[in-house]
């Protein structure tokens, strides 16, 4: 089992422009927000990664928030993206894990090709959006993954996070997870209350464990975790198979291109 990560409700900019206009000028004010919660559970056993997050965004309705290749998912939790500096964290790290290279090398990939855009998008929120931003993100984590996959020694769940103040982004010290682990990021409360009078959970089939801990969060959260939920299995052998797709029907036909 690991350690809890600090839970990550957070919002996505949007870019909403009122025009006020007085005379012969006009002042465009860029604000609003689409605020998104999620739920994102990793599991490994012997021989395989699993990795599972539900679907809800408010107001938005549905979105995936699961990233996959041929061999590799990235659950996120926390900024997926804005419209004013289009930023889109999803599409960034799609890209890179869809890359030639081991698990580990595509981990450090992702982490570089999305750390410029995501300051961008951090910065721009502090400058243009400023009250949204202090209240969401001020010295909190603005976004999460959680990538599940299989290097040389087997299946791997790593943790990484990053931080922001001010506008800045600080990256937190990445946390790695072997075969037999689990962690948790997002929203988790209840699941947590659950799993310290259930420990039995941990011995159950890592799919039905994925389940447990999405209907939970849905059923304490509904305005922010819900389904349908996205949950995938990968193997050495096999790769990346669907367990279920939810909204992510997009993201699975894809996962097989080079």
């Amino acid at each position: 089992m690991s350690f809890f990560h600090r839970r990550h409700n957070r919002c996505m900019w949007a870019k909403r422009v009122g025009v006020i206009c007085a005379q012969a000028w006009c002042s465009l004010i860029l604000s609003s927000m689409d605020c998104t919660a999620t739920t994102v559970i990793a599991i490994t056993t012997a021989d395989a990664a699993f990795i599972g997050v539900d679907a809800c965004s408010a107001p938005r309705g549905e979105v995936c928030k699961l990233a996959v290749s041929k061999d590799m998912a990235v659950g996120i939790s926390g900024h997926l993206a804005d419209t004013a500096t289009q930023f889109n964290a999803l599409d960034i790290i799609t890209q890179e894990i869809r890359h030639a290279g081991d698990f580990n090398s595509r981990v450090q990939a992702l982490m570089s090709a999305l750390e410029p855009a995501l300051k961008r998008s951090l910065t721009w929120g502090f400058e243009n959006s400023t009250t949204e931003y202090v209240s969401e993100y001020q010295g909190k984590l603005a976004l999460g993954l959680l990538c599940a996959g299989i290097d040389k020694n087997g299946p791997q769940i790593v943790y990484i996070s990053w931080r922001t103040e001010n506008g800045r982004i600080t990256r937190l010290d990445p946390s790695t997870f072997g075969r037999d682990k689990f962690d948790v990021i997002g929203t988790y409360d209840k699941f947590l209350e659950y799993l310290r009078k259930n420990p039995g959970w941990q011995k159950e089939n890592p799919v039905k464990r994925i389940m447990k801990a999405l209907e939970i969060e849905t059923a304490a959260h509904p305005e922010s975790v819900g389904p349908p939920f996205a949950v995938v299995r990968i193997t050495k052998e096999k790769g990346v198979q669907w367990v279920s797709t939810g909204v992510c029907e997009s993201a699975k036909s894809s996962n097989r291109a080079p």
